[in-house]
């Protein structure tokens, strides 16, 4: 879809819940010619407590009294895992899908996204993107910043009836499902399992 039909929808149908707008008279929503940039609303991480040396899950969320600049911030170190939650909410008609990509800034700095992919028809759910930093620096990541790019895609069918809405996931089960994830996971892969202690040593 472009960005003008997106732009139609968001105001007609709430096809994006909490959209970002541009400063401006009147605000106009911050959109690409054909996609839209979700920004990052909840960061969860696992790192060691250096006290106790047992892995601890961290939190972060978006501060709507905050502005961008002044939102919390979260280091990726070498190897680590991270989960992040969008700010915005999708609410995908039933005759629409959509696609996540993950911004290309976060490759060109060597940060791997997992789990972009497809949003099914009907969904409305916040967006999770596990990131894992393949570089053998720290990379810093801000709350509010842009983070994936998603684009809207109209369905064709032969029967309406045959098409099938997916399920509505809240943010509280989200963030329940992402912590438990996070709890599961490594904290820092390649530390975890040993390949870039080995390959400093």
């Amino acid at each position: 879809l472009s960005k003008q039909v997106i732009a139609k929808k968001i105001k007609d149908d709430g096809l994006i819940i909490n959209p970002c707008l541009k400063p401006g008279s009147p605000p106009e929503y911050d959109l690409e010619p054909a996609s839209y940039d979700l920004r990052t609303g909840t960061i969860i991480w696992k790192e060691t407590d250096v006290t106790t040396g047992k892995p601890n899950t961290k939190r972060i969320d978006f501060d709507p009294a905050k502005g961008n600049a002044d939102q919390a911030t979260m280091t990726l170190h070498p190897g680590q895992v991270a989960f992040v939650i969008t700010r915005e909410e999708i609410k995908m008609g039933k005759k629409m899908c959509g696609t996540v990509y993950a911004k290309n800034k976060f490759s060109r700095d060597g940060i791997l996204a997992f789990t972009t992919g497809h949003i099914d028809p009907g969904i409305q759910c916040h967006v999770v993107v596990r990131l894992i930093n393949l570089r053998s620096t720290q990379h810093t990541l801000q709350l509010g910043e842009p983070i994936y790019t998603i684009v809207f895609h109209n369905i064709e069918f032969s029967d309406e009836a045959l098409l099938v809405e997916h399920a509505p996931i809240s943010l509280e089960k989200t963030i329940q499902n992402t912590i438990r994830s996070a709890d599961e996971a490594l904290g820092n892969t390649l530390y975890d399992i040993s390949l870039l202690n080995n390959f400093i040593k």
